[in-house]
């Protein structure tokens, strides 16, 4: 088994003669915590896209575990759990967090009774700010920073 979790090799992708993402050559350790750092406009969502499908590179690979995963679809991806949280994220501010969390799960194709037994360990889990059953997830100004994290964790 590789040190690395997720390589890149020579990704590449462009927009009709404009290049977002040029030759990144990337080795993601295994069990490390890594930053993709620059400017505005330098790139770094464009690679986040392309190694989550998102988008599609024009041209280079994506390994994971040693795997060439570049033909690959998004929601091979995600089932392999390469996937990513927004800056914003979209909770429902009416739901509670339990609630919320089960929409990830129910996303990943679980059927309704499995969905509050894996929610719920999750729950315990993770301290919330949002004790299961009381208050929403949209309390306290609206973002419960936590919820992505549980609902991106519920569909692995």
């Amino acid at each position: 088994m590789s040190d690395f979790i997720l390589e890149t090799s020579h990704l590449t992708k462009e927009f009709k003669g404009f290049t977002a993402v040029s030759d990144v050559n990337l080795s993601v350790s295994r069990g490390a915590i890594h930053a993709l750092i620059g400017p505005n406009g330098a790139g770094k969502t464009t690679c986040f896209n392309l190694l989550t499908k998102f988008l599609v590179p024009t041209s280079g690979t994506i390994r994971f575990n040693g795997k060439d995963i570049t033909g690959e679809k998004p929601a091979e991806i995600a089932r392999r759990g390469i996937i990513r949280s927004f800056q914003i994220s979209a909770v429902f501010p009416y739901l509670t967090l339990l609630e919320n969390v089960r929409l990830g799960l129910q996303r990943a194709g679980h059927v309704l009774p499995v969905l509050a037994q894996r929610a719920q360990p999750l729950q315990a889990q993770h301290p919330c700010a949002c004790p299961a059953g009381r208050g929403r997830a949209g309390a306290h100004g609206g973002r419960n920073d936590r919820e992505p994290a549980l609902r991106q964790q519920a569909g692995s």
